[in-house]
């Protein structure tokens, strides 16, 4: 078990207050590189809740029964993809924690348990997609964006000159009622939508040390149909650029790059956003490399041979 590494066992007012984060119904969560799938039904319903008082993502299980927690320090990259689904990618070794809401009148207490309700799926993950119920807004997934780019940022101010960062205006700006969307406030009347939306992109855009970049909802890439990626083979002794199919597989890269060159090689690397060098032997391996780079933005792949 992970721990509780975030104090929360025991603060049921603390996470079960609506008023403290934006939740998203879920049709289903992706798990890479493993590609499990935890699917949402009616008697287990799946949700994304960014909690940003606690500074932390959740994602709640069965109806709210069970709840696991990532919290904000553990995530290295999140943006809404093409698709409109929340992309997160995770350090390696990412901490979380597992609770259990116990059954009770009002606010019942939430228990830190020791098993994973998903049964492990987690354990090795390196990006979660979660992909939201039809009926989410557009609007809804902007702000869990917005909101994690701007209080990454303000977390990173604490650290970097002392200074805190002002958490209880992200709280203030996103109490905003949608359709069932967002959380429903019953302490502060909500502000406007487009005031809000305004003020935190604005803020994400006008500041140099933003950690996460800000992506649109559909990132320059998809905007122009690129079906391939630019990639550079570094040799030994040389640098050989080509062009290659997103579709195309990790056996068909290696043939076209033999027949292209007419090099051998035994090892193949990339290297990762955090300058790891990574083996690829298989096409779940090659899947997550183009992965990272659409993660990124880009269409470029630098792949080491040796």
């Amino acid at each position: 078990m992970d721990g509780n590494i975030d104090g929360l066992s025991g603060k049921g007012s603390t996470l079960q207050d609506p008023t403290s984060y934006i939740k998203v119904d879920l049709k289903h969560i992706q798990i890479l590189p493993s590609n499990e799938f935890i699917n949402s039904t009616k008697e287990t319903k799946l949700a994304f809740l960014f909690r940003y008082t606690s500074h932390l993502i959740s994602i709640s299980l069965n109806n709210m029964e069970y709840e696991i927690t990532i919290p904000l320090n553990q995530i290295v990259v999140m943006k809404i993809t093409k698709d409109q689904e929340i992309a997160i990618e995770l350090k390696r070794n990412f901490k979380k924690s597992h609770y259990h809401y116990s059954k009770g009148n009002g606010n019942p207490p939430i228990i830190t348990i020791c098993s994973d309700p998903t049964n492990g799926k987690l354990n090795d993950a390196v990006y979660i997609l979660f992909k939201p119920m039809h009926w989410v807004e557009n609007n809804t997934l902007l702000m869990v964006e917005a909101g994690m780019q701007r209080l990454r940022f303000n977390l990173a101010r604490v650290t970097d000159d002392g200074f805190p960062g002002s958490s209880s205006r992200v709280k203030q700006d996103l109490l905003i009622s949608s359709s069932g969307s967002l959380a429903d406030s019953q302490t502060q009347p909500p502000v406007s939508q487009p005031r809000v939306m305004e003020d935190l992109l604005s803020f994400t855009e006008s500041e140099p040390g933003v950690l996460y970049p800000v992506v649109n909802s559909t990132s320059t890439v998809h905007d122009n149909e690129v079906t391939e990626f630019y990639i550079t083979c570094v040799f030994l002794t040389e640098r050989r650029a080509i062009l290659f199919s997103q579709e195309g597989s990790f056996n068909q890269f290696i043939e076209h790059v033999q027949q292209r060159f007419g090099s051998s090689f035994n090892n193949i690397y990339y290297k990762n956003k955090v300058d790891e060098m990574i083996s690829l032997k298989d096409d779940e391996d090659w899947d997550v490399a183009k992965w990272e780079a659409e993660m990124e933005g880009t269409i470029r792949l630098n792949i080491y041979m040796g």
